[in-house]
């Protein structure tokens, strides 16, 4: 998940270093859903959630790669020659802190969570934040340069 512009100032100059450590402290597997990094899933609309793509011999070659190129041409070579009946995403691993405090860098405060588990993590919070900025008569574009 990017970080906001005019919240960069407030995480720690190591951000990227701490993050890549905790994601391989936890495997490289998101903590809420278990889905790998660069993991190829696609949506089942039957369970209501991503699966991750196994028995592809090619992908499996590449199941654990710790490339995002690799994880991109494996994505490309199975939408050329693989018939899936929903968009094929790759699985990105991000932190999210538990109290949405980006100040506060404690471990006990942070989870690996994919993108999709991030969100849904969030959302309670991204909730109260619109009502708040509606009352006050702000918009704010959260996927903004």
């Amino acid at each position: 998940m990017p970080i906001r512009k005019d919240l960069k100032p407030l995480y720690p100059a190591n951000w990227k270093q701490l993050s890549t450590d905790l994601k391989a402290k936890a495997g490289w597997e998101c903590q809420g859903c278990g889905m790998p990094q660069y993991g190829l899933a696609f949506w089942d609309e039957g369970l209501g959630r991503y699966q991750l793509i196994k028995g592809n011999r090619f992908y499996d070659q590449l199941e654990y790669t710790e490339s995002y190129k690799s994880a991109i041409a494996a994505k490309q070579h199975l939408e050329q020659w693989c018939d899936y009946p929903n968009k094929l995403i790759i699985i990105v691993l991000t932190v999210a802190h538990l109290d949405h405090d980006p100040t506060n860098n404690d471990p006990s405060n942070l989870r690996v969570l994919c993108g999709r588990c991030h969100l849904q993590y969030d959302e309670p919070h991204h909730r109260a934040n619109r009502v708040r900025n509606a009352r006050c008569g702000k918009t704010i574009d959260m996927f903004e340069p």
